[in-house]
């Protein structure tokens, strides 16, 4: 246990960052579950198998047998859906995570010539996928600390250009009640790349992610602070839960959060609701962005976010 501790802290503290070549688009991005997102997308700190696409670490609070179904549609173009699941051994933890983000119906065109005029259209329509599926191992050291490893493989499909890559993530998460520390690093072999069928190349760099929870009888503050892409780019999250003791199968939350926008970063308000009976989880959490003049409130910057989750 000792000697795998070690090569955890090596990799959670070792890395060599790569430059001069696009970012590779992740499609957890956008958050991994409503759960997460209605408290300004903050990780590490979910009570279901969908920790495998946050901090693998925290798939020690499993009892057994936990499942996620994750599904939004935005600017009602691209359809994202995850799934995980996840079961205990007596060595630990091993989980399963499957991230898809597709548009269909793209048209293809082409300049067509009529007599001494010509127009571009259609001729044929295809699909984009971005895929990530994910396999995941956690134990735990004692009761307060734990630690998660998991291995990513992705792949994208744009006509007949594909594109395939591979990594590995990290965590670890000091549990000490009321304090709850998450550490994560996702895609520690930052010299791996995505290389696609046409010669083309697309880096995976390091992202990390340091999250903390502190209860405060029925609340929950949430904090968090995120590094990703070539340009170590800086991201900050803050959110906040209440649960009433006397109705706990209703937690109501909201948060705020900033998305990458090239190599600027634009802030969210989040909010949702969460609805917890006899080891289900239903969760929806809606998002609106924010401009100098406050909430934007075109339909294409609200998006909506519904996920259901089971453990026992």
């Amino acid at each position: 246990m000792k000697k795998l501790s070690l090569i955890l802290i090596s990799l959670l503290v070792s890395f060599v960052p790569t430059f001069g070549i696009a970012d590779y688009f992740e499609v957890t991005e956008i958050g991994s579950s409503a759960q997460s997102i209605r408290i300004g997308n903050i990780e590490g700190f979910s009570s279901f198998s969908n920790s495998i696409f946050e901090n693998p670490a925290g798939l020690y609070r499993l009892n057994k047998v936990s499942g996620t179904l994750f599904t939004s549609k935005l600017m009602n173009e691209v359809n994202y859906l995850n799934g995980s699941i996840a079961y205990r051994f007596k060595f630990g933890v091993l989980a399963f995570g499957y991230f898809d983000a597709s548009v269909s119906g793209i048209p293809f065109t082409e300049e067509v010539f009529y007599d001494d005029t010509s127009e571009f259209e259609a001729t044929s329509y295809f699909n984009s996928t971005n895929s990530l599926m994910k396999v995941a191992l956690q134990f735990s050291q004692s009761d307060t600390l734990h630690w998660g490893i998991s291995g990513s493989l992705f792949k994208q499909s744009i006509y007949t250009t594909e594109g395939n890559g591979m990594n590995i993530d990290a965590g670890l998460i000091i549990d000490s009640d009321p304090l709850m520390l998450s550490i994560s690093l996702k895609n520690v072999m930052s010299s791996m790349k995505v290389e696609y069928t046409n010669g083309g190349k697309e880096n995976l760099p390091l992202q990390t992610v340091g999250s903390m929870r502190y209860t405060l009888g029925d609340l929950r503050v949430y904090g968090q602070f995120k590094t990703i892409n070539s340009n170590r780019l800086f991201l900050k999250s803050a959110g906040i839960s209440y649960r009433p003791s006397f109705l706990s199968i209703i937690e109501v939350s909201g948060g705020y959060r900033e998305v990458p926008v090239l190599r600027e970063t634009s802030p969210r308000l989040n909010g949702g609701v969460g609805l917890e009976l006899t080891g289900m989880q239903f969760d929806y959490a809606f998002e609106i962005k924010l401009d100098n003049d406050g909430l934007d409130l075109n339909e294409f910057n609200q998006f909506h976010y519904f996920s259901f989750g089971f453990k026992f």
